[in-house]
């Protein structure tokens, strides 16, 4: 749940009309693969290294 104030203000700036929620969400996703996609480059690389 929500603070008070964060869902008032994520509200009155239009953040949880469903549409804007997927997007935050879609982009969130992208960039945690992109994150685990990084982490395995530098562990093949400290792979590699051995």
């Amino acid at each position: 749940m929500l603070p008070d104030s964060l869902a008032r203000e994520a509200e009155a700036r239009g953040l949880l009309k469903s549409e804007v929620l997927e997007e935050l969400l879609r982009a969130e996703l992208k960039r945690l693969r992109v994150d685990q996609l990084f982490e395995a480059a530098e562990l093949l690389i400290q792979l590699e290294a051995q």
